[in-house]
């Protein structure tokens, strides 16, 4: 397992993991924009957070686990994304 800083590797990946656990997160906090629905505006989206990352203002944070269950994505290189956090301003978000 380990933790990598948010770069567009990993958009694939995410937004595959954000379509695929809405349901879920969505009971727990607020939904999403439309937009993250699609693929385009999506990587807009996340183009905008490395803005923040370069900047220093922001920090997002992507865990990569090899062993995460079957069920979790699956990498194009074979590896599994389990969860994304973004840290801002000392609060995690």
């Amino acid at each position: 397992m380990k933790l990598e800083s948010l770069a567009p590797c990993h958009f694939d990946m995410l937004f595959e993991f954000e379509r695929d656990n809405k349901a879920w997160f969505e009971q727990y906090v607020p939904a999403r924009p439309a937009s993250y629905s699609q693929n385009a505006s999506f990587v807009t989206a996340q183009h905008a957070l490395l803005e923040e990352q370069c900047c220093e203002t922001s920090l997002f944070l992507v865990l990569i686990d090899e062993a995460v269950l079957p069920h979790v994505l699956t990498s194009p290189t074979s590896k599994k994304l389990n969860v994304s956090w973004g840290i801002e301003s000392g609060m995690l978000m």
